[in-house]
């Protein structure tokens, strides 16, 4: 039994075929947008948001407003500030990765260069 696998490294642990299915009588309290896996070798448990957090400290500091989009985070008076985990080794560096990818579609490269 694995647990704590998330969403972002899931179709890894599923293409290397190291779970057996077990189809779980919870599932069917679970919606099925959170099923990630028909063949039930992936049971969820449980779900987050991707979230940024800030210094508040410094931010009260250096009189900033702390951004509340993504758009937010391209603008000059927060250049140099975030700080993101690398997406090919971090499962919260690849889920903010994903998630800008779904906000701004295809342009979302665009949007890295900006940061």
């Amino acid at each position: 039994m694995f647990y704590g696998v998330d969403n972002t490294f899931l179709s890894r642990a599923l293409e290397g075929n190291i779970y057996e299915a077990y189809q779980s009588p919870a599932l069917a309290n679970i919606p099925a947008e959170f099923d990630l896996d028909q063949s039930h070798r992936a049971i969820p448990v449980d779900y987050g948001d991707v979230c940024i957090n800030y210094d508040k400290a410094y931010f009260s500091k250096n009189n900033l407003t702390a951004p509340q989009t993504l758009e937010d985070l391209a603008k000059p008076e927060y250049k140099g500030l975030l700080v993101v985990g690398k997406s090919g080794t971090s499962s919260t560096g690849l889920a903010f990765l994903l998630a800008t990818h779904v906000h701004f579609g295809n342009d979302y490269l665009k949007y890295w260069k900006t940061l």
